[in-house]
């Protein structure tokens, strides 16, 4: 992590010192320093620690999880623990004196896709902090200021800091986004003023800051290899380090950066990855995972000497005061000393300190926090979780974004020690990794045809590196090629880390003496029986809750689709160097780990007053999800549960009752119940809006209220329930129904047809009412978004929705206001595209945005034969569709003429009833010759392994909820509204096939999709791709993975 240098004019300090407010307003956080000893608790002891700083010889301060601020002021011989108050994460920090300094850092809001910082300030050496820089701060990871009012920061972007790089005049307290492109993945910061710095980060990517402005990212050479730290001193000389042994050196403030002249073992190139570096004059030490070994050059580089530690686990900052002496610190709150220049060290803190148990897993779904929460939280076993795969490359790179920020996070919530992802191994096309062959082939490709060795070398560091008992993997089903490798590699890298004679070159180099896994599990499938249990209703009488609800949190930062979640898990020993114990009850029977010893916490007293109530609502909790289990699939007993939530939540802490109706909410979504999902997250907000399961349910419910796709699917609903209930009454007599005309009032119900549909007279009426219903209640949500979480409120999902409810209220205004913001606040945003989009909709006399598609006329149906010679198909203008390559080339998405270049291209066209859609698709070799086969199709077929088309129409621009309706090479098909996989969509498709291409002709009723067809000029939001399986994407418009981006949609025009 990057640090702040401490290269201040004292004399200046001191005449700008006298002006400092000596007091606070209520963010002032009253935190003595020097209380009265204290007993520290377990989790903090040994939170990791992510940043160091010492100022001059004697004070220094080290920062890590769970909002840890360690002092010294013996050099780092002793530390104190300082009261932060916050539990947040803190990640960097700078100390301009003994008295005055900022620490940053941040936290992953639940649903993992976006984050919030925050800002601590001192002024008297850390007695009292107060907070600062607002609520819309993103997760910062360094910091940097150069006098009392001038800093400059890193982070996460989000909509108010889209290029993750800020700055303040006015010491914290607000802070305005540097100028430049966006670029996301920031880590590290180097700056030497204001408005002069570096800044570095993911994928290898780092740029400069001049004159104020962010300036064109650089790549490297270092592919996948992230930056993890990067000094430069006022000389202008600098280092930077990170994954797979990356090191580089600049003697130009960063402008330009080579290898140094000394070679570090070659062994370490994919096996170390640097996580920090410190220089002092022409010394330079490197550390990181393992760390086991410190680097050090005393000639600037030319030749480099690796001096063994005595400790393993990972090293995550260094600090050097002088040539001779420095403070290392990292994973499991260890705290490491050298006074001789590196030559030896001491740990000051953690002594001996390693995991208990080690999850390594090949997707981030398979992790499990239930097995984290009980063995961390509960029964204090230092736990690691690792997911070995990487997923934010590629096309869907976004699922992947975060991934290692969400499951630390995710991680240290459920009291594990450290959540990790490799970064060697990516999975950088949809379905890579189910296909073993082009897996293998894409890794060996990226290993020089070394996999074995690479993968194995990793994996046998990383054993070696955390020192666990016990290993835990996943039993990969038929189809999961990259769980299939990484089992059979751990359970070969476990005897290799136990053989001093396996990797003897690298281990001589690392300092790393072999460890021998005790044990290895895998998790069988639901279902199975094994073992080892793990019931999720099950009390953790050191938690004080269920293990459902304590995992609950976690589950929801990291956000993935998780196959534990809530559900009970069975374990099976797995043989290790020929042995098995297969009848063993628990995953640490038999082996003796003390609480506060070297791979296990102090464990937390057991509160026996509130035992007794919390064996009472878990039991309660285990009863409901056994009667939800029998009982949601019948629309009977579903909608009873409704009415009985206060004897749901029984008289739970509020914390826990939110958490009770979010999961039951889930049940029902799931289900596409979306009836009886809105009456549950209702209550929830009115009951609890201030837990965090109730943010979730205030989003949930304003899109769910505000889209009008889900709005005419609920309305056809009623409509076809109402009709059922009329067609299915008793037959009259003609005779008595002749008498009723005649004698009754004159009746409401009359039929009429809107598209085709048969409706009832008095639905318009009652439609409008429950559309208002609809509007009033979007409208609530927004305002209790707005005072429970600002930061949602004011993220882009939800302003471009607010932005849609203003455009159909007849407030254009409104809604250009809220556009036109994010073009002067979001510069090279994919949102800043979309706003302009809208803008040049309210404007459509100004030049058009590249990203419009014109929907034709069809003056005659096509017919639907796959052959495109219908009139309409001559008047359409086809897209092509491209790769993200190609989209970077230029910015014109489509082609028009007869003459179209290679690649899929679409075209639409339209008439009063139905869409119309014409394909044709290129034919690839390396994918599935599978021909048309309409015979037996479903209408939610698995289109996972084919040549496939996405098509997605938003008919609102609210760019939260969609339809989208996906058919592969086959015809066969898939659809889904929003969230909903339950909607079935009509339509007609033919399709066909040569030598060369696949094509396929559709159309859809437009009662399907809206009450009322397009009108000329109409416009909807639109998102076109293809999906190739362990090739790529092609798309209409950027960015688009596998599954549609909100602002990844560009506009389509009905003629």
């Amino acid at each position: 992590m990057s640090r702040c240098e401490t290269r201040i004019l004292i004399a200046g300090l001191l005449i700008v010192f006298t002006h400092v407010r000596l007091s606070y307003g209520d963010s002032r956080l009253a935190l003595p320093v020097s209380s009265a000893p204290r007993t520290i608790s377990p989790l903090l002891d040994d939170a990791g620690l992510h940043d160091v700083q010492m100022v001059g010889a004697s004070q220094g301060w080290a920062v890590g999880e769970r909002g840890v601020i360690w002092q010294t002021s013996d050099g780092g011989e002793r530390w104190t623990l300082v009261p932060s108050n916050v539990e947040t994460c803190l990640r960097g920090m700078c100390f301009l004196t003994n008295s005055v300094g900022w620490i940053v850092g941040g936290s992953v809001r639940r649903g993992g896709q976006e984050t919030d910082g925050i800002v601590l300030h001192t002024t008297d050496g850390g007695e009292t902090w107060e907070r600062l820089g607002g609520e819309l701060l993103p997760l910062l990871h360094a910091v940097k200021f150069f006098d009392l009012e001038n800093g400059i920061a890193v982070g996460e972007i989000n909509a108010a800091f889209p290029t993750g790089v800020m700055s303040t005049k006015d010491g914290g307290n607000t802070w305005h986004a540097v100028p430049g492109t966006a670029t996301n993945g920031w880590r590290t910061l180097a700056s030497y003023s204001v408005e002069q710095g570096f800044v570095a980060g993911q994928m290898g990517r780092y740029t400069t800051v001049s004159v104020g402005k962010l300036q064109e990212t650089f790549a490297g050479a270092s592919g996948l290899r992230g930056v993890c730290d990067v000094t430069i001193a006022a000389d202008l000389r600098g280092w930077l380090v990170g994954d797979g042994g990356l090191l580089l050196k600049t003697d130009n403030a960063g402008i330009s950066w080579s290898q140094p002249d000394g070679d570090l073992p070659r062994a370490l190139r994919d096996v170390m990855d640097f996580r920090a570096v410190a220089a002092v004059g022409s010394s330079v030490w490197i550390a990181g995972q393992p760390g086991s070994v410190v680097w050090h050059s005393a000639d600037n580089g030319n030749t480099w000497t690796g001096y063994p530690t005595g400790h393993a686990a990972p090293i995550e900052s260094l600090a050097f005061t002088s040539e001779t002496h420095g403070i290392a610190v990292g994973a499991l709150g260890c705290i490491l000393r050298t006074t001789d220049g590196g030559a030896t060290w001491t740990t000051n803190r953690g002594q001996s300190r390693r995991a208990a148990l080690l999850a390594l897993h090949a997707h981030e779904d398979y992790v499990s926090l239930n097995l984290t929460t009980k063995y961390g939280s509960e029964l204090g076993y230092r736990t690691v979780s690792t997911v070995v795969s990487r997923r934010d490359v590629g096309p869907d790179a976004n699922d992947g974004r975060l991934l290692d920020l969400r499951l630390q996070q995710a991680v240290t919530t459920a009291g594990g020690s450290a959540g990790t992802v490799d970064w060697a191994f990516p999975i950088a096309a949809p379905g890579l990794d189910h296909n073993q062959t082009e897996l293998v082939r894409e890794w060996q490709l990226l290993t020089d045809n070394q996999l074995r060795e690479t993968m194995l070398a990793r994996l046998v560091c990383l054993l070696s590196a955390w020192r666990p008992d016990i290993v835990v993997v996943d039993s990969p089903a038929s189809d999961d090629a990259a769980t299939t490798l990484l089992v059979d590699a751990v359970r070969l890298a476990a005897q290799q880390a136990a053989d001093e004679t396996q990797l003897a070159e690298l281990r001589t180099a690392l300092h790393l003496p072999a460890w021998e896994v005790k044990r290895m599990f895998r998790r069988l499938p639901d279902g199975s029986e094994g073992s080892v249990q793990l019931d999720v209703y099950e009390l953790l009488a050191h938690v004080g809750k269920s293990l459902t609800m304590a995992a609950d949190e976690p589950y929801a930062i990291l956000n993935a689709g998780n196959v534990t979640e809530g559900r009970r898990e069975s374990y099976a020993a797995v043989p290790l160097n020929g042995t098995s114990e297969t009848s063993l009850p628990d995953f640490f029977a038999g082996l003796i780990l003390s609480p506060g010893g070297e791979a296990r916490r102090e464990l937390p007293s057991i509160d026996e007053d509130v035992l007794a109530e919390a064996e009472r609502l878990a039991q309660r909790q285990r009863n409901l999800a056994s009667f939800a289990e029998r009982s949601l699939d019948d629309p009977r007993h579903a909608a009873q549960l409704i009415g009985q939530t206060a004897d749901i939540v029984g008289g739970a802490p509020d914390d826990q009752a939110a958490i009770q109706l979010h999961q039951l909410a889930g049940e029902y979504r799931v289900r596409g119940d979306w009836e009886n999902a809105e009456a549950v997250l209702v209550e929830l907000t009115e009951r609890y809006p201030s837990q965090p399961p109730a943010i979730d349910a205030m989003t949930w419910l304003l899109r769910f209220w505000a889209s009008e796709e889900v709005a005419w699917q609920r309305l056809r609903e009623s409509t076809s329930v109402q009709k059922s209930r009329l067609e299915n009454v008793t037959p009259v007599q003609p005779a008595r129904l002749q008498q009723a005309i005649s004698t009754s009032p004159r009746s409401d119900i009359q039929q009429t047809s809107a598209n085709g549909q048969v409706m009832i007279a008095g639905e318009a009426e009652q439609h409008s009412v429950r559309r208002e219903q609809w509007r009033q209640g979007a409208a609530r949500m927004m305002k209790l978004l707005e005072e429970h979480s600002p930061q949602e409120a004011a993220g882009p999902a939800s302003q471009f929705l607010l932005a849609s409810m203003h455009r159909r209220e007849n407030r254009p205004r409104l809604s250009d206001e809220i556009c036109r913001r994010f073009i002067n606040e979001t510069s090279g945003s994919p949102w800043n595209n979309v706003a302009s989009d809208e803008v040049w909709l309210a404007q459509p006399e100004t030049l058009a945005p590249s990203a419009v598609m014109l929907c034709s006329i069809a003056s005659e149906p096509p017919l639907l034969d796959g052959e495109f010679h219908d009139l309409c198909w001559q008047r359409a203008s086809p897209v092509r569709l491209r790769n993200e390559a190609e989209h970077r080339q230029t910015r014109q998405p489509f082609a028009e003429g007869d003459e179209l270049p290679p690649g899929a291209n679409v075209r639409l066209a339209y008439d009063a009833r139905f869409l119309y859609v014409a394909a044709e698709v290129p034919r690839d070799s390396e994918l599935p010759s599978d021909p048309p086969h309409l015979p037996g199709r479903t209408h939610d077929a698995d289109l996972a392994d084919f040549d496939r088309l996405n098509f997605s129409f938003d008919v609102d621009r609210d760019y939260a909820t969609h339809y989208q309706i996906d058919v592969d090479q086959r015809g066969w098909t898939t659809d889904a509204c929003w969230e909903n996989r339950g909607w079935n969509c009509q339509r007609y498709i033919a399709a066909v096939t040569d030598e060369k291409h696949w094509r396929i002709e559709m159309a859809i009723p437009f009662s399907e999709l809206v009450a009322h067809s397009p009108a000329s000029g109409d416009t909807w939001g639109t998102a076109i791709a293809r999906v190739m399986p362990t090739i790529g994407v092609e798309s209409w418009t950027l960015p688009c993975g596998s599954r549609p981006r909100a602002e990844g949609f560009g506009l389509l025009r009905f003629e």
